[in-house]
């Protein structure tokens, strides 16, 4: 079985798509990096990536969201890029058909992967403003 990191050096194969020109104004050259990022900050960063594909995959790997979760007390909101992978998205898509919660709302970006906040991030901005403040912030 390939790793997933060996697995993501296919990503554009399995998944071909444009990163939007948004996607690379938002996040440079690097990709992840923001401009406004000390060299800590991209420590920490690159830090975090290794401890979440070390330790913290392997036990997500072990749940499945549609046994465990059939139902939240609380609103959710889901934004999905159109281009995520098949594998990533199926098993997400069969929990939130499934799901019970008050407000279950899906969102799909068109011109986005995995990152859709960074990718299309007016359109995120937009929706998170209009829509998830609107409808679960009450003063």
């Amino acid at each position: 079985m390939l790793g997933y990191a060996k697995v993501m050096e296919y990503y554009d194969a399995i998944e071909p798509y444009q990163h939007t020109t948004e996607f690379e104004r938002a996040c440079g050259l690097s990709g992840f990096f923001p401009a406004e990022y000390s060299l800590l900050d991209t420590w920490n960063e690159v830090h975090g990536f290794a401890d979440m594909g070390g330790l913290l995959y392997p036990q997500l790997q072990r749940l499945d969201f549609r046994i465990t979760v059939p139902r939240l007390e609380v609103p959710v909101y889901f934004m999905q890029g159109r281009h995520e992978l098949t594998a990533r998205s199926r098993f997400a898509d069969e929990w939130i058909t499934q799901l019970q919660a008050p407000i279950k709302r899906v969102y799909v970006f068109a011109d986005s992967g995995h990152n859709p906040d960074a990718e299309e991030p007016a359109r995120f901005n937009e929706l998170m403003i209009s829509t998830v403040l609107a409808e679960t912030y009450r003063r």
